[in-house]
């Protein structure tokens, strides 16, 4: 199943699979792979499951409107999206930011404003 966006070119989402464009032409990535999703200027960096990273000439923002539908992705901070289903931890530090400890080890920084949400998204895809 396609997601159209009418009247902006976006990536495409078909068949749990996304359709990037970056610097290696057009990829198809699933979308269970993605680990997490950091801006990098008008650009984006993919970051998957199997140590790859992928450049992608998208903006964070389209990227946020198109995986935010699926419960999984969150928007952890203003550079920062992240595939929740890769997350083994959220803490909530004493200063009120937040960090999330990914399976691979990697640790995401939550920001103030968001680490409320996301304890609460985590939450929600722990129960289902």
């Amino acid at each position: 199943m396609k997601t159209p966006i009418p009247n902006v070119h976006f990536p495409m989402i078909e068949s749990g699979r996304i359709q990037i464009r970056g610097d290696r032409g057009k990829i198809k990535l699933p979308i269970k792979n993605i680990l997490f999703l950091e801006s990098e200027i008008n650009y984006t960096i993919i970051y998957t499951t199997d140590g790859k990273k992928y450049l992608s000439a998208y903006t964070l923002g389209i990227y946020e409107t198109l995986l935010t539908s699926k419960a999984e992705f969150v928007r952890t901070h203003r550079d920062t999206l992240v595939n929740m289903n890769h997350a083994e931890t959220v803490e909530m530090h004493e200063d009120r930011r937040g960090m999330i400890k990914l399976n691979t080890g990697k640790q995401i920084q939550v920001s103030r404003r968001k680490i409320r949400m996301v304890i609460e998204r985590n939450n929600e895809l722990m129960r289902a």
